[in-house]
């Protein structure tokens, strides 16, 4: 640590006492300089501790505070006088001011030769550089123990024990009390802050429980040593939300097998049953800050957007963390928990069509939908995704098959009449058709599967057959 004015006073040998207890003491002494000029400041500035016999210190009340204030200004640690010496009576207004400007004023025993202080300044300094020197190598060799595998708690247990005060981590401050980079503040009693050069700007605080002042320079060297390994750590969650996002976008096109896709999970660490969630999202804008906040809470997960959805994927047993992590993104959909890469897109259909549902029924939507919590689209619909699938190839196969040969779109038509309650403008309007076009559709449509639109019975039958359909994956979640 640096030599301060409290281990000045402390040491024995050096036969100095403070005039204004316990002020100051945290201020760094770097050298002492004997200057007998009323204005010191003139020629001696930062670090030093000016000595006198008292032959400048003027006797005016308001002289001797101005003398104060100007070593103040200038950078000075303090002043010591000679006891018994030159120097005139000193004022309670003087010793009040230095107090206030937390300025020590001392008092150099009859006895004592100022070469002796300054000596024992300049030998306490010699000891401290040595001392920071080997701190600040350990601290360099802290970061290459935790850079191979950016190990931020693990350095900065590190650096806490180097230091020998409590070391945290801060968001970044205000801009009207942040300082520059690398900047020490000394915030308080034994409590010191700089900001990181590194993502964010946190700030790194250090605590004493005394009131130990640090090595300024020391700080600074374990602030760039933590903001090191926090800009390597972001450059690598960044690299790992790039491959995650690339290798999620190719198992949701299925474009990797099932069984090597498992493989290539096994670097992000995200282990089965896995989850799906997702949300709405008309960019890519904050992806992949996401990505990283929820791997600094200690989520894994893989993370990229797909056809308007934000998707991601994690461990099931992560589930409350990352429904916590998303529920401001909401809705979010939560797939059912599931074991193979195989599931994936079943999984997707899930997450897609509880979204869909969330944007019928708007006003009554939860922050987090869940599958496994989901009722059926309709209770008068068939358990299970065989047997709905069988009711809607019943009723809709002849429709479907007529769309797959000769390249129309009934199915959609159907489905979008439906859902605008068999409003021929706001259908036409919303299939981008003309209403004589729309009526020739729907009259194709009853041809082929002989249900009545304008009947009770008719719209029903083909609604449940859509609905079984989407339920069971036969028809995308949203037309």
């Amino acid at each position: 640590m640096t030599f301060t004015v409290g281990q000045l006073v402390r040491t024995p040998a050096l036969a100095t006492r403070s005039l204004t207890p316990g002020v100051g003491e945290w201020r760094p002494v770097e050298w002492a300089h004997v200057c007998e000029l009323s204005e010191p400041w003139e020629w001696i500035g930062d670090g030093a501790l000016v000595m006198t016999t008292g032959l400048g210190v003027p006797a005016a009340v308001e002289a001797q505070c101005a003398y104060v204030r100007g070593m103040h200004d200038a950078g000075i640690v303090a002043v010591t006088i000679g006891q018994s010496m030159s120097a005139p009576p000193l004022s309670p207004q003087m010793l009040a001011l230095a107090t206030e400007l937390d300025f020590p004023v001392l008092e150099t025993a009859l006895e004592m030769p100022f070469i002796r202080v300054a000596m024992g300044v300049a030998e306490a300094n010699s000891l401290e550089n040595q001392k920071r020197v080997r701190l600040t190598e350990r601290l360099y060799a802290a970061l290459r123990s935790h850079a191979g595998d950016v190990d931020l708690d693990g350095l900065l247990a590190d650096v806490q024990e180097l230091l020998g005060g409590v070391v945290t981590l801060r968001p970044e401050g205000t801009a009207e009390r942040r300082k520059s980079h690398g900047e020490v503040e000394h915030v308080g009693p034994g409590l010191f802050e700089t900001t990181l050069v590194a993502p964010g700007e946190p700030r790194l605080r250090v605590e004493y429980a005394d009131a130990t002042t640090p090595d300024y320079s020391v700080l600074q060297h374990a602030a760039a040593v933590v903001g090191s390994l926090l800009a390597a750590r972001f450059a690598a969650s960044r690299q790992d939300w790039l491959h995650g996002s690339l290798l999620l976008g190719d198992l949701l096109d299925a474009a990797i097998a099932s069984e090597p896709a498992a493989r290539f999970l096994d670097p992000h660490r995200i282990a089965p049953p896995y989850v799906m969630a997702a949300w709405r999202g008309s960019s890519v804008d904050g992806i992949e800050e996401t990505h990283i906040a929820l791997d600094a809470g200690g989520v894994r997960n893989l993370l990229t957007a797909k056809d308007g959805l934000v998707v991601v994927l994690g461990a099931a047993a992560q589930l409350e963390a990352i429904e916590a992590g998303l529920a401001r993104f909401g809705p979010v959909a939560i797939s059912a928990p599931f074991d193979e890469i195989a599931d994936l897109p079943e999984a997707h259909r899930q997450v897609r069509l509880l979204l869909a549902r969330a944007e019928r029924s708007p006003g009554r939507t939860p922050s987090v939908l869940r599958f496994t919590d989901a009722r059926p689209a309709s209770l008068f619909l068939p358990d299970g995704p065989e047997r709905l699938r069988e009711a809607a190839t019943i009723v809709l196969g002849p429709l479907l098959e007529y769309d797959r040969s000769r390249g129309t779109r009934l199915v959609p038509t159907l489905r979008v009449f439906l859902e605008e309650n068999r409003s021929w403008v706001r259908s036409a309007d919303r299939l981008y058709v003309h209403r004589q076009t729309l009526v020739s559709r729907i009259s194709r449509i009853e041809e082929i599967t002989g249900q009545r639109l304008n009947s009770i019975s008719g719209a029903a039958e083909l609604w449940h057959a859509i609905q079984a359909g989407v339920e069971c994956g036969l028809l995308p979640p949203t037309q």
